[in-house]
C-alpha cells in the first residue's frame, strides 16, 4: 500500500470519528440523564453496528466528500428515514467466521436456535447514523437503541394472555418465519397480537468490548404480509456503552475505543464479495 493510500484510510478513519462522536456522545448523555430523571433501572442501551447496503433513492449517504465538503446533514445522522439492506451472501460470512474471529481475538459464545414472536414491543432508536465510502463495498449503520424492560409492569393477566398467544403457535418448516397460528388464535383478549415472526440461528463471538453475531433469520411480517430469509452480521459495541455510563466516566476514553473499533470495522467488515446489488 502506497503512503497516499495509508494516508486517505487514516484520514477516513478520522472523519468518521471527528463525524459520530458528538452525535454519539450527546444521544448517550441524553439517555443516561433521562434514566436517572425518570429512574429506569431497568433500560438497556445498546450500540451496535450493522453491516449491508444503504437503499435511499433520492437521498444521499453521509461519504467522504460530504465530511471533505462539510455538508454533513445532522438530521440524517439523527434520524436517517432510509432503509438498510442487511442481507450478505454466505461467502462474506464464511470469511467472517473462519478469518475475521481469529484475527480480531475473539471467542466463540455459543450457538442458539430460536424463534422470536413480536408483539408490538419495540425499542427506542437515539441515534442512527449510516456512512458510505467509495472504495468499500458494503456500508455501515450505526444505531444507539434502548429497550425497556417491562415484564415488572405487566398485570398477571397480560402475562398469561402472552403466554397463551405465544404457546399456540405451530411449529412449520414450510411457512415463512418457521411458525404459524391456527385461525382465530393471533391475538389474545383483545390485547396483544402477533404482528411478526423470526426464526434464527445464531452463532457469537465475544469479547470484553464487543459481541459479534452471525446468523441466518428467516423473518415475516403480519402487516405486511412480507417475509425475507437471509444470512446477517452485526457487532454491538458493548464496551463504549458500558464506559460511558459508568459513573465518572471520561470522554477520552470512550473517545478512544470508539476510534479503535471504527479501525476494526474499517478493516475488516465492510469489503465483499460478491458485490451486493
Amino acid at each position: 500500500m502506497t503512503e497516499n493510500n495509508e494516508l486517505s484510510k487514516n484520514y477516513m478513519r478520522s472523519a468518521w470519528k471527528i463525524m459520530l462522536e458528538q452525535d454519539l456522545f450527546s444521544s448517550l448523555e441524553i439517555l443516561r440523564k433521562e434514566m436517572r430523571y425518570h429512574g429506569l433501572e431497568k433500560v438497556k442501551p445498546t450500540l451496535v453496528a450493522r453491516f449491508g447496503k444503504i437503499r435511499s433513492p433520492g437521498s444521499p449517504s453521509v461519504s467522504l466528500e460530504n465530511l471533505q465538503k462539510n455538508h454533513v446533514n445532522e438530521t440524517c445522522l439523527r434520524h436517517s428515514k432510509r432503509s438498510f439492506y442487511s442481507k450478505v451472501p454466505s461467502s462474506y460470512m464464511k470469511n467472517i467466521v473462519d478469518e475475521v474471529v481469529q484475527k480480531i481475538g475473539i471467542d466463540f459464545e455459543g450457538e442458539k436456535d430460536i424463534y422470536h414472536v413480536k408483539v408490538e414491543l419495540n425499542q427506542v432508536c437515539q441515534m442512527i447514523a449510516d456512512i458510505s465510502y467509495p472504495d468499500k463495498n458494503l456500508d455501515l449503520r450505526l444505531m444507539l437503541c434502548s429497550k425497556r424492560i417491562l415484564t415488572a409492569d405487566l398485570t398477571d393477566a397480560e402475562i398469561i394472555s402472552i403466554k397463551e398467544l405465544v404457546s399456540s403457535a405451530v411449529l412449520d418448516s414450510d411457512v415463512k418465519g418457521g411458525l404459524r397460528w391456527p385461525v382465530g388464535k393471533t391475538s389474545s383478549r383483545d390485547r396483544f397480537s402477533v404482528v411478526g415472526v423470526w426464526h434464527t440461528v445464531t452463532r457469537a463471538y465475544s469479547s470484553p468490548s464487543l459481541r459479534l453475531i452471525v446468523r441466518h433469520a428467516d423473518r415475516y411480517d403480519f402487516r405486511t404480509g412480507f417475509g425475507e430469509a437471509g444470512k446477517e452480521v452485526h457487532m454491538k459495541l458493548k464496551g463504549i456503552v458500558s464506559e460511558f455510563m459508568e459513573q465518572g466516566a471520561q470522554n477520552d476514553s470512550v473517545s478512544d475505543m470508539l476510534k479503535d473499533s471504527l479501525k476494526l470495522i474499517w478493516d475488516n467488515f465492510l469489503c465483499c464479495e460478491p458485490f451486493l446489488t
